[in-house]
């Protein structure tokens, strides 16, 4: 199943993308 075009798998990255970005702020 390709998830290129579903809305949740565009919200998965981003919230990857914040979770991240909340790690490196949190580490530092």
């Amino acid at each position: 199943a390709h998830a290129g075009h579903r809305p949740d798998f565009k919200k998965a990255l981003v919230n990857i993308k914040k979770g991240q970005t909340i790690k490196i702020v949190e580490g530092v």
